[in-house]
């Protein structure tokens, strides 16, 4: 019932609109770019490096670097690039996403939920931070504050199949089945029979309609 999983792949595209405000460094960025999109984090963080020599108050560069270092599990280093990123630029709402999901794997859950509110007031319409605040509060177990942020985020994108599932899961524990069940059907119903989730959504289901 814990697995919940936290999507943070939705910031990436939000650098391409960033890469043109640095001429110098222009080319090197859209293949640093690339190479995240492309999962090669080692080969993103090595060309952000490059980057960085060229232009060491760029944010975008630190931000980018920090996801490839976050996609190898290197939370720390990240961690410290994404501070870079909103200490060059306070404003940088995707950057506050990411160290608030970089909080979460450290742990540090009251700091995450303090950057997925900046976030939250400087892109109010992203989904994915009210989902990724959602898991924050899951695992602080405070379910009733979690179930409305999922619901922020099914509200923002009424086809985000892993909010249905985190609500559900939610409902679930607060022994609210019939919201549960209909919560679990809608996630399978969006997501597919080969989600990732899909086998242990059908699996509360059946508790629930056999009354357990």
């Amino acid at each position: 019932m814990k697995r919940i999983i936290i999507i943070i792949f939705g910031v990436l595209f939000c650098i391409s609109s960033l890469i043109a405000q640095d001429q110098k460094t222009t080319g090197t960025i859209e293949d640093a770019f690339k190479a995240i999109k492309a999962k090669d984090y080692v080969k993103a963080v090595t060309l952000y490096n490059e980057v960085i020599k060229i232009n060491t108050v760029y944010s975008p560069a630190y931000y980018g670097r920090g996801l490839g270092l976050f996609y190898q599990s290197q939370y720390l280093p990240a961690l410290n690039d994404f501070d870079k990123a909103i200490t060059l630029d306070e404003k940088y709402g995707d950057a506050y996403f990411a160290r608030g999901v970089c909080y979460v794997e450290l742990n540090n859950l009251t700091s995450a939920v303090s950057d997925f509110q900046k976030a939250a007031d400087l892109k109010p319409d992203m989904a994915e931070i009210y989902y990724a605040w959602g898991n924050a509060l899951y695992i602080k177990s405070d379910y009733e504050k979690a179930i409305a942020k999922y619901g922020k985020a099914i509200e923002k994108n009424n086809k985000y199949a892993d909010a249905y599932y985190g609500r559900a899961a939610c409902f679930r524990l607060m022994k609210n089945n019939t919201a549960a069940l209909t919560d679990f059907q809608k996630y399978i119903s969006l997501a597919g029979e080969n989600a990732e989730m899909a086998d242990e959504a059908h699996r509360m289901i059946d508790l629930i309609n056999e009354g357990r």
